[in-house]
């Protein structure tokens, strides 16, 4: 199991840029916001923030952009708590995902099918993403439920649902960033985010039904 360092760099400076406009804005449609005083591209992502496997961003240069980045922003030390919360879930939710690798012997799996079959890896491989992500959907909803407790108000449990769903949609949201729509997705290892995160939903939902 492997999860990257520069992921989960990645996902908390997204979240302390998000999360300075909670309760400002009634929607946010796009990653930045026209309130942000960081300079955007032409795809509407804060420049530093590269999203995942961008060839022309890495090592020393990664590092030292995301680090200004995150310098850069202005987020009330009130939200600390919120940042830490939303940390430990998507941990969770990518310790669950990259399991389900392992325990679908997706990586066996593959090597066959590259063998056989090469003409079809890339649509394995989205298959294979998209069963880590209903994987990791329901077993971190279960762990989740657990650390609430069976005790917990139902305002903890929105909240720790919340947080769960808040951090999943960053997380998927860094994925290829500058592929627009569906269409773009027919090649590659991943589906497009917004497909991605309908899969997890369905299996926190299913999760929950269960336990409920």
């Amino acid at each position: 199991m492997l999860v990257p360092a520069g992921m989960i760099a990645r996902v908390r400076t997204l979240c302390r840029a998000l999360l300075r406009y909670w309760n400002k804005e009634s929607r946010v449609a796009l990653l930045s916001s026209p309130l942000d005083n960081i300079p955007e591209d032409q795809w509407q992502v804060p420049q530093k923030l590269a999203p995942l496997f961008d060839q022309n961003e890495s090592g020393e240069r990664f590092w030292t952009h995301l680090q200004e980045l995150d310098d850069a922003l202005d987020l009330d030390s009130r939200f600390d708590p919120d940042v830490g919360e939303l940390m430990h879930l998507g941990l969770v939710f990518l310790c669950c995902h990259e399991f389900a690798h392992v325990l679908f012997r997706h990586f066996e799996f593959l090597q066959e099918v590259t063998k056989t079959k090469p003409d079809q890896v890339d649509r394995v491989r989205r298959g294979m993403e998209l069963q880590a992500d209903s994987f990791a959907g329901t077993w971190a909803t279960t762990i989740l439920l657990a650390q609430v407790g069976a005790d917990a108000d139902a305002e903890s449990v929105a909240r720790g649902f919340l947080r769960q769903s808040y951090v999943v949609t960053a997380i998927m949201g860094l994925f290829d960033a500058q592929k627009k729509f569906v269409g773009h997705y027919n090649r590659g290892d991943y589906n497009h985010p917004l497909i991605r995160r309908e899969v997890f939903g369905l299996a926190c939902k299913k999760e929950i039904s269960l336990k409920g």
